[in-house]
């Protein structure tokens, strides 16, 4: 795949993050920079080069937590309906 072709995947795969899950591209960048952190930390402590995750592992995995939190605000935004519905009974 060209540089090209990989950009636009990259660009693509941001924005269908951010509508799924609501984060911002101050947080998709924040977790670039705290990715790339703990690899420089990790090779300072060891001295060897921690494998370095591609950003489809990096997205995936924020993809992974804002599903989380999106079914546990769901699961919240259900028990307060079932709430109210008994209290209006």
């Amino acid at each position: 795949m060209d540089a090209a072709s990989e950009r636009a995947r990259f660009r693509d795969a941001v924005d269908r993050l951010r509508q799924s899950c609501g984060y911002s591209m101050d947080e998709v960048a924040q977790e670039f920079g705290v990715s790339l952190n703990l690899a420089h930390r990790w090779r300072a402590e060891t001295g060897r080069h921690k494998p370095r995750a591609g950003w489809e592992s990096i997205l995936a995995g924020m993809a992974e937590r804002g599903a989380a939190a999106n079914r546990e605000r769901a699961d919240g935004a259900e028990r307060l309906a079932a709430e109210l519905r008994d209290k209006d009974h």
